[in-house]
């Protein structure tokens, strides 16, 4: 399998009753099957890091066949500020590959 095209598709401001504002931010990462065979049902996670402040979160994607992509996507709320977001398909490793090192992608990403 293989992640890319990981983006950010929205972002909202929302306003917290504690006076605090947080983000809604929207990712989306296609996972496309390279391999030479059918891959079963399996997850991406997608996780959100700016040294401090760390957000995680799980997507369900597949079965694919040979050669399908398909889009697996997450909604964050976060703070301000600079992200690295990562998003890693077949995340439980569940799904047989012969390139465990392709599973991954990451951006840099300014929430304001």
């Amino acid at each position: 399998m293989d992640s890319s095209g990981y983006r950010v598709i929205g972002m909202d401001k929302m306003n917290q009753s504690n006076g605090s504002v947080l983000y809604r931010v929207e990712v989306t990462a296609t996972v496309k099957n390279i391999g030479q065979n059918k891959a079963g049902p399996s997850y991406v996670s997608f996780t959100a890091y700016n040294g401090d402040y760390f957000r995680f979160g799980l997507s369900p994607i597949g079965p694919l066949d040979v050669g399908q992509s398909a889009k697996a996507q997450f909604l964050f709320s976060l703070p301000a500020d600079n992200y690295f977001l990562l998003s890693i398909a077949d995340y439980f490793n569940r799904v047989r590959e012969s390139d465990e090192y392709n599973n991954y992608d990451i951006i840099n990403m300014t929430v304001a």
